[in-house]
Order: structure tokens, then sequence, then C-alpha cells
């Protein structure tokens, strides 16, 4: 199988493509910036530095793209302008034109996330109407607008995975586990919040084994989250992983406030990816970075 992955640099694109080119296939990781230093050495996988806009030929003979790009800064954002919210959607009408023109038969996964739903309460099943309120949400939102868009009016075939928060080796170093786990190796106080923020996560590998199993069973213009089936308070989570390194008197919960806008429950269902495709995750947060 030949396979397109966009944002192939980032912490979940590089994941997908080592985990692919290790099972066999043929990767072409696409990417707009520049190479890290540190790049995946494995020999099915070619890096292009490319335009989605102008560039196609790579495209003619793909059987799916994976769509892990998008802006990250977008997390960290308070406000935002209007034009913040077309920077995922771009990304993904571009790949769209690519496949209508040259290979429309190319199957196209696109990553979106759990931030699509928003302040939403109770269980968030992917039928829900989404009310995504932070830039990243709704950047992320409007690109999936767009593919679905696509898919009912197009006949373009397209999926939506939409993760929950995604853990594992090099994740990216702002992220809520990656900022205690380096703050308790270093013996430095964690301060936090008093934890009562529930949130799911879910460990890079399951996701990519979702990927794959997507992938043998596509199901054009589903939506499909990719969550442990329990989700947890940070407080459980920043306790468990503090008792695994034995750092446990270095936590200060609550010595942070919560910021004006928290959103306190973020409770991924992930009943449909286990109805649809019988996946079940494997790696439990609270036993990270133990196994």
């Amino acid at each position: 199988m030949i396979v397109v992955v966009a944002g192939c640099f980032g912490f979940i694109g590089q994941n997908v493509c080592t985990y692919f080119a290790e099972r066999g296939h043929e990767i072409i990781g696409i990417y707009r910036a520049s190479i890290p230093k540190e790049k995946i050495k494995i020999d099915n996988i070619t890096y292009v530095k490319c335009d989605l806009s102008i560039y196609s030929p790579m495209i003619e003979k793909v059987d799916v793209i994976i769509n892990c790009a998008g802006n990250i800064g977008l997390r960290n954002m308070g406000g935002f302008k209007g034009q913040d919210l077309g920077t995922d959607k771009s990304i993904v009408a571009s790949l769209v034109s690519l496949v209508q023109k040259v290979n429309p038969t190319a199957n196209i996964i696109h990553l979106g996330t759990v931030d699509e739903y928003g302040k939403l309460e109770g269980m968030l099943h992917e039928s829900r109407i989404c009310k995504a309120i932070s830039a990243y949400g709704r950047s992320k939102l409007e690109a999936t607008n767009y593919l679905l868009h696509k898919v009912r009016n197009e006949n373009i075939r397209a999926m939506v995975i939409r993760p929950s928060i995604v853990f594992g080796p090099n994740q990216n170093s702002q992220m809520f586990l990656t900022t205690l786990l380096r703050t308790l190796d270093s013996n430095r106080m964690f301060k936090m919040t008093a934890g009562e923020q529930t949130r799911n996560f879910i460990h890079i590998n399951d996701l990519c084994r979702l990927v794959e199993i997507i992938i043998s069973d596509f199901r054009s213009g589903e939506i499909i989250n990719a969550a442990y089936p329990t989700s947890y308070k940070l407080k459980e989570v920043a306790l468990a992983i503090a008792s695994n390194v034995n750092k446990l008197e270095l936590l200060g919960i609550g010595d942070v406030d919560y910021r004006s806008n928290e959103i306190m429950n973020y409770l991924p269902s992930s009943s449909k990816a286990e109805d649809l495709y019988g996946f079940s995750p494997q790696y439990d947060v609270l036993n990270y970075p133990k196994f």
C-alpha cells in the first residue's frame, strides 16, 4: 500500500510514518517547513517538501492520504482572528483538490480533535453538534465540516478521526504529561490546579492501530472518536504518574488557579470505534511511563 502522510514531522505524523513503514508500506511524508535534524531514517519513507496546491504527481498512485497536518500553535491562543479558522481548512482543501484532479479513488483520513466538541455536557458522541470554542478546536472543526461537505456533494472518499489527548514518547514539550514528567525528572515541584478537570488520553500506538483498522475497512463519511474507554481527572493522572516515577512529594496539586475559560469535563465516547471496528485501546495513561 502507498500512503501519503501530510504533516509527517509532527508528533502524530512521525509515529504514523514509522508505524506503517515498519509494516512494509511505502510512505510519502510531505511537509511545508524545514526537515528536523533528527528525521526518521527508514528505507521505505520518502520525504517531499511541497506546496500542496501545485504538487500532484506523487498522488497518482497512492491508496490513502492521512492528514496529520495542522497549526498546533493555535492550542496556545486565547483570542484569535477570523483568518486563524482557515488554517486547517486550507490544508484539507488542497488535499481534496489534488485528489479530485489526479486520483479520485484515493481515500483521505483527516485527524481532527475532540476539541471540536467544545463545552458540550455529557458524553461526546460523534453524532452531536459541535460547539468548539478554542482557536484550535474551531480551526479543526472548519476542516472537518469542509471535508464532509465534499464527501456528501462531490463523491470524495474521506473519514475523520477525532483523537482525545494523544500521548507517548516525544510528545509535544508543552503538553501536560510531558511537562509533568520533565519537571519531576529534574526534581522540581510540579505546580498544577486542583486537577478536577476530566480528560481522556489515548496512546500514540493505539491511535496508529485504529488508523490501520479504518484503512482496512474504510467507511466514507464517518467520524470516529479515538478515545480510551475511561476518562480521568487530571489529579488522578498526575498522582498515578508521579507514583510510577517515585516523585509523589513533588506534586503541588492546587497551587495554580483554573483558567477563566477552563473546560472541566471532556468525555469523548469510545463506543463507535468499538462497535464498528472492535477497537479497544491497550495503553492506560495511569500506567505511563511504566509500559
